[in-house]
């Protein structure tokens, strides 16, 4: 159920992502050089979280993907390298205006 979105965050949409760990999560893959992130980096840096465990993370990811939040992006299988991770996940514009609305986004600096 992604949604596409050319207009201005919805209120639902602002606070759903303004959740404390949702909120956590968009900053720490906004903050990457590559803008990129995997499950297991996020849970990685979250480790000392007793609430940010992968299950968490997972449902946290697809949710912001349903509301088009953030986008899931596949290494290309010719480009995979075993026991690394092929599924990552981006801040889409539409996740950035979220917390550029907040004030937040200038934290991911």
């Amino acid at each position: 159920m992604s949604t596409s979105h050319d207009s201005e965050p919805s209120p639902d949409d602002i606070q759903f992502a303004l959740q404390e760990v949702r909120t956590l999560l968009l900053q720490q893959i906004l903050a990457t050089e590559t803008g990129l992130l995997s499950v297991a980096e996020l849970v990685y840096r979250n480790r000392d979280e007793d609430d940010i465990g992968e299950e968490n993370v997972r449902y946290h990811l697809r949710e912001m993907a349903d509301r088009g939040i953030v986008t899931k992006e596949k290494v290309p299988a010719g480009q995979r390298v075993r026991d690394l991770p092929n599924t990552f996940f981006r801040v889409t514009d539409y996740g950035e205006t979220i917390l550029e609305r907040a004030n937040l986004l200038a934290e991911c600096d």
